[in-house]
């Protein structure tokens, strides 16, 4: 397949509308925020589909290889022991291998269940926005005992996932607490179904 792409070419009407499906997300978190008990920000590292894809040329998996990620939380007690936890961010990627530039922006709307004073467990949908992008180009990637130029990207795309979250958030104390979880995509799809995963340390604001 071609990916040369002219660089006049009129942005589609997708990516449009997942630019402003982004800003619609960054809009409903500062609404929401006013009214949220908690408020947390969280950092820590994300592996993006980590036990499918390779860290490096020489092929090695991308298991435990995190980005950084930052990210703003929320609780909002709903009843008993469930509550809803709302979290915005963003994945600044690291440079990759195969010199293409990517940058991620979420947006989860996870509930959670109150186990004890110490764990809660998280669960809901996701929304990943990805853009990828590069100069254009050839690169030589590794092809078995040779190797073989693959084209690298000459424009910007922009792709939009729906994900199912699992986790485990551990509180050290009332201030600070680690979180543990997961993302699945194309569940149905079994030949594109991914994991992902990311581990965070969490800062109570209040």
């Amino acid at each position: 397949m071609n990916l040369a792409v002219r660089r006049d070419r009129p942005i589609p009407l997708r990516t449009k509308k997942l630019n402003k499906f982004a800003k619609t997300n960054i809009f409903f978190l500062l609404l929401i925020f006013p009214i949220i008990g908690h408020a947390i920000v969280s950092i820590g590292g994300y592996v993006p589909f980590g036990p499918a894809t390779q860290k490096e040329a020489d092929g090695k998996r991308n298991t435990t290889t995190y980005h950084p990620m930052l990210g703003l939380n929320g609780i909002i007690p709903i009843m008993n022991a469930h509550l809803f936890m709302p979290e915005g961010g963003a994945v600044f990627h690291r440079n990759q291998f195969d010199e293409v530039s990517k940058k991620t922006l979420f947006l989860l709307l996870d509930f959670g269940y109150v186990c004890n004073q110490e764990f809660v467990l998280r669960y809901g949908l996701g929304s990943f926005l990805t853009k990828i992008g590069g100069d254009g180009g050839l690169i030589a990637m590794p092809n078995g005992s040779s190797t073989l130029n693959f084209a690298k990207p000459d424009h910007t795309s922009t792709s939009y996932n729906t994900t199912i979250d699992f986790g485990l958030d551990y509180g050290i104390n009332k201030n600070y607490s680690l979180k543990l979880e997961g993302f699945i995509f194309s569940l149905l799809n079994s030949q594109s179904r991914k994991l992902s995963y990311a581990l965070t340390f969490n800062y109570y604001l209040d």
